[in-house]
């Protein structure tokens, strides 16, 4: 006989008000471990999103609740405020507690995030899946489902009805950034991507306003941007697992690569034109090329990454990576952040993989990241999402969890004194040019240009 599943004991309910336990009678339950940090349950949530509308297609809707257990990793997760902006900038609807104390974490004690458990009608747990975010989850909940079928004899298979989610906030009409994640630079043209929108401006000969917007495109889920010559760009869209090629001259039609991609994040242009990936749920870098004889034109394959989640380094083959996010080129070969575990690698152009800044030692298994300046192998970041290399060859993080902006100059690191930024999630620098520094600060909803030299900061004015 199964024990019976523990209820939700303590926690902020978000999306929606407290579930009680009455609305478990007679139904399957779906609880989703996950955190904002974590890319792979980020994952993990869209697909239990397809698999509500898919129920709800099929009328099972009321048979499972699906609940997303929001447990932190790091600790600028513990703050409700934080995770609600999250749930807006992300769109998700699915009912969230925020288990800022752990506790219904305690009582499950999953192996890890995202972890996904199934509850019977009898509130005994039948099943659950740990990482493997590519894994589906289709036969788990149709399982959870069908033994929740109500029985017609039974009057006591009456089930209080599940609150419905609110609707995702919308920008207000006064702001022309909503959510910013991806910025890219190309002399004086600028591209940013915010909330499913990307658009393409014309700066300023100062860099303090745009004074063109030279192509708008509504590109659902978009994350990040990079330049592929003066005119064209691509755009990935992690949820959906694929990149959009477009033109600044011909925005309307773009060309789309999905095959061998799962969860596509940051992307930059290699030496030799070929494009880099960073795929936060495959643990790899990833090249994509045009190839005549593939049968989609193109051809995509690992350059860093044995495909296992880790923090091992060595040849680039068998070098172990955790949520890569970003990608930049540099002299040296392709630097990379990880969500994972807090660290700025290296995937050299000799073939192995180094970490630059080591970021926390891992305390039973977890990252243990911080604030922490000097030394690069004893410096330490918070989820760190994108990083810059500027032409003096210093790299600039935008160390998200810390709120921060740090610059890795020769060996050592350094906060740079830029106050009020929050969860900033993109860096960029025209390498070619001035040094100066594009953040794409999220939830301020702004970009942000720094002067690391003369320590200035101002924000940028965009036209709408």
């Amino acid at each position: 006989m199964r024990p019976k599943a523990p209820t939700i004991i303590d926690g902020t309910w978000l999306n929606v008000p407290p579930i009680p336990t009455e609305a478990w009678h007679r139904r399957g339950v779906i609880l989703l471990f996950w955190a904002t940090s974590c890319e792979a349950s980020v994952h993990r949530l869209r697909q239990l999103e397809i698999e509500r509308d898919r129920l709800a297609a099929a009328s099972s809707h009321g048979n499972v609740a699906i609940i997303a257990v929001h447990t932190p990793r790091f600790e600028h997760e513990q703050h409700a405020d934080h995770v609600r902006a999250e749930l807006a900038r992300l769109g998700v609807r699915l009912p969230v507690v925020h288990d800022a104390t752990m506790a219904t974490w305690a009582y499950y004690q999953p192996e890890g995030w995202p972890t996904v458990i199934a509850i019977d009608p009898h509130r005994r747990v039948i099943g659950a899946l740990t990482g493997h975010a590519s894994v589906p989850l289709t036969d788990l909940i149709d399982h959870v489902a069908a033994s929740a079928q109500p029985s017609r004899r039974r009057a006591s298979d009456a089930r209080p009805p599940l609150p419905t989610p609110a609707k995702t906030p919308g920008p207000p009409p006064d702001r022309s950034l909503w959510f910013p994640t991806g910025v890219a630079r190309r002399g004086q043209q600028l591209l940013v991507v915010d909330r499913n929108r990307v658009r393409a401006h014309q700066l300023s000969t100062d860099l303090r306003s745009s004074v063109a917007v030279t192509a708008s495109l509504e590109i659902q889920g978009a994350a990040r941007v990079a330049w592929i010559d003066e005119h064209r760009f691509v755009v990935s869209q992690p949820d959906q697992g694929q990149l959009q090629f477009h033109s600044t001259q011909h925005p309307e039609g773009g060309r789309v690569i999905s095959a061998g991609l799962e969860r596509p994040v940051g992307l930059a242009m290699d030496a030799n034109r070929s494009l880099v990936i960073a795929d936060a749920v495959a643990d790899q870098l990833l090249c994509v090329a045009d190839d005549e004889h593939a049968e989609e034109g193109y051809r995509v394959g690992p350059i860093a990454g044995s495909g296992f989640s880790g923090r091992m380094d060595g040849r680039s083959g068998r070098a172990e990576l955790c949520e890569p996010t970003s990608v930049v080129r540099s002299d040296r070969g392709v630097f990379f952040t990880e969500a994972g575990s807090s660290t700025l690698r290296l995937a050299s152009d000799r073939g192995r993989v180094m970490t630059v800044v080591a970021g926390g030692h891992e305390r039973d298994g977890i990252p243990e990241p911080g604030l922490i300046d000097g030394r690069a192998h004893r410096a330490r970041l918070q989820r760190p999402s994108a990083s810059a290399v500027r032409p003096d060859g210093s790299v600039a993080i935008a160390d998200a969890g810390n709120h921060r902006l740090r610059l890795l100059s020769g060996r050592r690191v350094r906060t740079l004194p830029v106050s009020g930024l929050r969860y900033p999630l993109d860096v960029c620098c025209d390498s070619d040019r001035d040094g100066l520094l594009f953040v794409a600060d999220t939830h301020r909803h702004r970009v942000v240009v720094v002067d690391p030299e003369m320590e200035r900061t101002w924000t940028l004015s965009l036209l709408d």
